[in-house]
């Protein structure tokens, strides 16, 4: 019998290469239809290392304008996203990923400050005053006369200092509340009841467990962290009613447990 791998219309120049190869074909490709072509490419790819499953997950949505929450939103649809897999994502995400605000590429503008003149601006006054004629001299102000034998000197009035403007050094204070992904309909698709052999009941919760129990975000340069965890109302409550049809206590009471809503999905819960 021929070799399994050669089976199909796929070039056998490309089955014959290292596996360690194909994994960077694949990740230059990015191409999810890569793994159908072959019985042997479809094995090769689902016994990645989880680092190699992770970074072409993440190279996917590298070049869009998806921040960390968009990412994780998208990644999670993936049967490919194990635990295992999610993990290994959050650990090699960039730093630029890892902002504070919704958008890495977005700025934001700060309160505004007074406008203090730079000393090294070329474009400042001068400090001669200007004459309707660029080659009109400016007279020198007349020198006092030395007083006479006997006669009072009065002072002259000492002018007033101006006020030294105070600049503003304080960083405004920046807010950091709760980013929310959404929950894939994955996970509850083909929920059933509780005691089912073999079904999605025990996967689907323990992978809620671990990502409701997600630890702070840390930012570069920043002592600041942010929590990043699941939105229990994603598309409209589509947990909770899958949990609810399905008679999951445990999926319930972890839903509701989290903010999950019983009046989304027209009250279906």
């Amino acid at each position: 019998m021929g070799d399994k791998r050669f089976s199909g219309d796929l070039d056998p120049g490309l089955l014959t290469l290292p596996v360690e190869v194909l994994y960077i074909i694949h990740l230059w490709a990015l191409n999810p239809a890569l793994p159908l072509t072959s019985r042997y490419l479809y094995h090769v790819f689902k016994q990645a290392p989880p680092s190699i499953s992770a970074l072409y997950l993440f190279l996917r949505y590298a070049d869009t304008s998806k921040d960390l929450v968009g990412i994780v939103s998208a990644v999670l649809k993936y049967p490919l996203c194990t635990i295992d897999i999610f993990k290994r994502l959050l650990s090699i995400l960039p730093d630029e990923y890892r902002h504070l605000y919704p958008n890495p590429r977005q700025t934001i503008t700060a309160s505004p400050v007074l406008d203090i003149p730079n000393p090294r601006r070329t474009t400042a006054e001068p400090l001669v005053p200007k004459t309707s004629n660029p080659r009109q001299t400016i007279a020198a102000p007349p020198v006092p006369e030395k007083p006479t034998p006997g006669q009072t000197i009065t002072a002259s009035p000492v002018l007033e200092q101006p006020k030294q403007l105070q600049i503003i050094t304080e960083v405004p204070e920046i807010e950091t509340p709760t980013r929310l992904f959404k929950l894939p309909k994955r996970l509850f698709r083909n929920l059933g009841p509780p005691d089912t052999v073999g079904g999605q009941n025990e996967d689907t919760y323990v992978f809620l467990k671990y990502l409701y129990s997600l630890p702070p975000i840390t930012y570069p340069n920043t002592d600041k962290t942010q929590l990043m965890l699941p939105d229990s109302n994603s598309f409209n409550g589509y947990p909770l009613a899958k949990a609810v049809k399905a008679r999951d206590t445990r999926l319930i009471k972890l839903l509701l447990a989290h903010k999950a809503n019983p009046n989304r999905k027209d009250k279906l819960a």
